[in-house]
């Protein structure tokens, strides 16, 4: 059944709900702005990604029991940059170094280059989708966690990486001498 209602000349008119915009939609609160999450992925994850890789160094190809988390790291990656961008960029290399480097590269640039006022929004309620927002933020926290996963598996060949991971790894702002 639509909607009606009688207008000035006793009219009945068909009256349908103005449709949502997301850009007047309010901000979802659980999920953060983007801005933290780009510094959090560049300065954090990268970095731990570069201790692991710093780790596997002396070997000469990935262990076979690492291989399932970082092809799981890759995808979430992937679909972290899909999220953000559009569309995805196809890399193929045979070389797993090389492929999760370019694909958290990609995630890092698609993600510094989102929209502030529009990601914290929800997405209209005619459309039924999830915000891209809250899918990011998913997506994020599933590579943290298997970022986290892989760091006891390469302990074994390098035993300081926990203590290289708990080291600050964003810039710190400089100390004020005073006079």
């Amino acid at each position: 059944m639509v909607p009606t209602a009688v207008n000035r000349r006793g009219q009945e008119e068909c009256r349908i709900m103005p449709l949502e915009r997301q850009e007047t939609n309010d901000i979802m609160r659980h999920v953060p702005p983007i801005d933290w999450i780009s510094t959090k992925f560049d300065y954090d994850y990268r970095e731990r990604l570069r201790n692991v890789w710093s780790a596997l160094d002396g070997e000469e190809q990935v262990p076979r029991e690492l291989r399932p988390k970082l092809d799981q790291l890759c995808k979430w990656l992937h679909h972290i940059t899909v999220l953000a961008k559009g569309k995805r960029t196809d890399f193929v290399e045979s070389d797993l170094k090389t492929e999760v480097e370019h694909a958290a590269y990609e995630a890092s640039s698609a993600l510094s280059s989102m929209d502030r006022d529009l990601f914290q929004r929800r997405m209209p309620f005619h459309g039924f989708e999830r915000s891209n927002g809250e899918l990011i933020w998913e997506a994020f926290l599933a590579i943290g966690a298997t970022i986290e996963d892989l760091v006891p598996k390469v302990e074994q060949f390098d035993p300081d990486l926990r203590m290289k991971n708990l080291a600050p790894h964003a810039p710190a702002e400089p100390k004020m001498i005073a006079d």
